[in-house]
């Protein structure tokens, strides 16, 4: 049952807990003719606004249709459960993983934003990314002192890329050894999955044994803006002001920050991930090509790619959790408080509006990266009446053409989410995306409710 324990994020209403269906629409394909198909608009008509599910999910092409495109802003603005990806930046990426150009049109999406190519792509490993806990590892030794004396800021990123490297070594052999050895295994029986992918029957395997065309790895790269703004702050005052040297930053963060309230200012001071700093957004970059340059790497053997990696930011809610075992970081950021979500910066530090934070977003390399969720919370008096469509559209046309990847919607003052935390009985049909799902407000536990609260509002500050 939902709301018994405080991470529950909903569903008391829904039969089908925790499991959204998805509906794919829109999108390139393969036969050519992705401008002239009339399933797209007739199933976005009938996208009802108030339904948790199914959830549909967009693929936003450079060419799609304007009336289209308002319909869809149109649904997005009235709440509805959708989520938008970029064809332009998600077939590149499925093809720089490996996956043939004509698979790679047909990639799909299924629950809490996870990748796949349909019929043909199992997952077999998942990879631990979590970029802030190897940042704290690169800084901190066991006995929680300064690991090392670094000279520079690119000394932390090569010890953070050392032990990335080793670690996805590891990984992606066991994976090919797993593949290799299980091909040659028969399997007792062939499930119900196995009847609905490619090469099973012909291979007499399952996918299970490694039968799929395609055996992912998916690699999770994790809280990247909570890493960016912990980068910034380390090479801000560390490398550049040096107004506090490392060996006071760790112990800092080890007392969390008590005694240490004109360090803990200029750790909060420092430049952010979602402002528009080229400074906070390019340690933002870095990391991610960090990551993602070893991941292709790894990927090849003897000039062949064998490890078919999807590369995910998602999240969901485990940025609450990850953030009660995360001691204070370099950023300012104390104990126990929840690391960023998904592909969003630390909450509260988006104060220029969503012109800079999709500006900021935009630069990551969104060519190499498969999934993960942008939840973007809207104010209604932005969105409404014909001007606030208008600037709808432009917005998220903009922030498409300049290579944004994912984009999900609530429509939702915080004045209204905290007037539903005391009158739930008028907010009955309030929805809220989490991550790859929709869940009514009222439903959904005080912890996860005052954490989309928690969320930074756009309106006309921008």
């Amino acid at each position: 049952m939902s709301h018994s324990t405080e991470t529950d994020t909903g569903w008391l209403r829904n039969p089908m807990y925790d499991t959204p269906q998805y509906v794919v629409i829109g999108g390139y394909s393969n036969t050519g003719n992705h401008t002239k198909n009339p399933l797209t608009a007739i199933f976005l008509d009938r996208i009802v606004p108030r339904f948790e599910n199914p959830v549909y999910v967009f693929r936003y092409t450079k060419d799609v249709g304007m009336s289209l495109w308002k319909n869809l802003c149109d649904k997005l603005r009235q709440n509805s459960s959708i989520m938008v990806y970029n064809d332009e930046s998600e077939i590149p990426a499925m093809i720089n993983a490996g996956i043939d150009k004509y698979d790679a049109v047909n990639y799909t999406m299924h629950g809490c934003n996870w990748p796949d190519i349909p019929g043909d792509s199992t997952v077999c490993r998942y990879i631990d990314g979590r970029i802030p806990k190897r940042i704290i590892n690169a800084l901190i030794n066991s006995n929680r002192t300064l690991r090392r004396d670094y000279t520079s800021i690119d000394d932390i990123y090569d010890e953070i890329a050392a032990v990335f490297k080793a670690d996805v070594q590891k990984e992606f052999n066991e994976h090919r050894n797993r593949v290799a050895q299980s091909k040659d295994t028969i399997p007792e029986y062939l499930s119900c999955t196995d009847c609905f992918m490619q090469g099973t029957i012909e291979n007499a395997n399952s996918i299970g044994n490694g039968s799929a065309k395609y055996p992912v790895v998916y690699t999770l790269i994790r809280h990247i803006g909570t890493a960016a703004d912990m980068m910034s702050a380390i090479d801000r005052i560390a490398f550049i002001d040096r107004t506090s040297l490392l060996p006071e930053i760790v112990d800092a963060m080890n007392k969390d920050f008590e005694g240490y309230d004109s360090l803990l200012q200029k750790c909060l001071k420092a430049e952010k991930f979602g402002c528009d700093s080229d400074f906070a957004d390019n340690h933002a970059k870095k990391l991610m090509n960090t990551f993602l340059d070893i991941i292709d790497l790894e990927s090849v053997k003897d000039g062949i790619r064998d490890v078919h990696s999807f590369n995910i930011t998602t999240t969901d809610m485990d940025h609450l959790h990850e953030g009660l075992i995360t001691i204070a970081t370099p950023d300012g950021r104390r104990n126990r408080a929840p690391l960023s979500e998904n592909l969003s910066p630390t909450g509260g530090v988006a104060t220029r509006g969503v012109t800079a934070l999709l500006s900021s977003i935009v630069k990551l390399p969104f060519d190499r990266i498969h999934a993960g969720a942008f939840n973007l919370k809207v104010r209604k008096d932005w969105i409404s009446g014909a001007e606030g469509l208008e600037r709808l559209m432009a917005v998220l046309s903009t922030y498409f053409e300049l290579g944004g990847m994912q984009v999900q919607i609530s429509v939702a003052d915080t004045k209204e989410l905290l007037d539903a935390q005391i009158h739930p009985e008028n907010y009955r049909d309030l929805l809220v995306r989490i991550t790859g799902y929709s869940a009514i407000f009222v439903d959904m536990c005080r912890n996860a409710q005052d954490e989309i609260i928690r969320r930074d509002e756009m309106g006309y500050t921008s």
